[in-house]
């Protein structure tokens, strides 16, 4: 059983410029050593890498890189739905002051 001091989770929030409460320390000194003897199970597993990862043989799983032409809207059409415009642009109200 891996054990993280409160001393170390208290550097740990230093480092990482973290206020935490006394309790909060506890809390988190418990909590971490309970997730490396979690990891430490898990690294003991035996584990075939080609059956735990049966993704690695597929190829080209992006679709190709094509323009669409039957979704493409003209400007025009693009602006009718539009509140205001100004010379073929949307027109808004100013989002920073």
């Amino acid at each position: 059983m891996s054990s993280i001091s409160p001393k170390l989770v208290k550097h740990i929030a230093k480092l990482a410029n973290l206020p935490l409460s006394a309790g909060q320390i506890n809390k988190f000194s418990s909590q971490l050593s309970n997730v490396l003897d979690f990891m430490g199970q898990l690294s003991k597993l035996k584990i075939d890498p080609k059956k735990a990862s049966p993704h690695l043989d597929l190829t080209n799983v992006t679709r190709e890189d094509k323009i669409d032409t039957s979704r493409i809207l003209t400007q025009k059409q693009a602006l009718s739905q539009a509140r205001k415009t100004h010379q073929g642009y949307f027109l808004v109200k100013a989002i920073f002051s």
